[in-house]
């Protein structure tokens, strides 16, 4: 599967986790990086489309999800989203 993240893009996600307390993100079997939240039970899953999408996970379920477009696409915004959703 092609690499969907640009490098900077990736950059930003990594930027943006570290920053909000999450895991390390990793590439899962589908080649999308995902990560674990401070609260080790919500998984985010950072799907790069027309907008970078971020969605919740708790125990397998959907919780949420958002997207970001254009200059709201940054490590910023990013790890506010990631930060607030540990709430």
């Amino acid at each position: 599967m092609r690499n969907l993240y640009t490098p900077s893009l990736e950059a930003d996600i990594r930027e943006a986790c570290a920053n909000a307390g999450a895991a390390e993100p990793f590439h899962n079997r589908d080649d999308i990086l995902e990560t674990t939240l401070e609260d080790g039970e919500t998984k985010v899953v950072f799907v790069p489309d027309e907008a970078l999408r971020l969605v919740f996970q708790t125990h397998g379920k959907l919780t949420g999800s958002v997207a970001l477009k254009g200059h709201m696409e940054n490590p910023v915004m990013i790890a506010l989203i990631l930060e607030n959703a540990n709430i």
